[in-house]
């Protein structure tokens, strides 16, 4: 069986595909979100972290959403379905992925 691939260096990469493919990879986009229906999720036991899983909707289509927080305070003041605002940096990777947001902290 024959596999084939183009290898690339590192900056041809990054500007082939990363930038011109796809520039909000590059250059998410500072959000603030009102959010009431949610789930509170975790990665593990102890020291683990925990994170939020929603839906949105985005140019009107409903897009899954995972929230992660820049601070571990943030993370265990999340009470599933309390509303809340929060801000971060909206990553959109095209309409056939689900929403990132990261860097998020919780507002009041």
């Amino acid at each position: 069986m024959d596999i084939h691939c183009k290898l690339y260096n590192y900056k041809e990469f990054n500007k082939t595909f990363l930038y011109e493919k796809n520039e909000q990879i590059l250059n998410p986009m500072l959000t603030e979100l009102i959010i009431d229906k949610y789930v509170v999720k975790s990665t593990g036991a102890d020291g683990g972290h925990k994170y939020i899983s929603t839906e949105i909707n985005l140019k009107g289509k409903t897009k899954k959403l995972t929230i992660l927080f820049a601070d571990k305070s943030d993370e265990k003041k999340l009470k599933e379905n309390e509303q809340i605002r929060v801000k971060g940096e909206l990553q959109d990777n095209t309409e056939e992925y689900d929403l990132i947001m990261s860097n998020a902290t919780l507002k009041k």
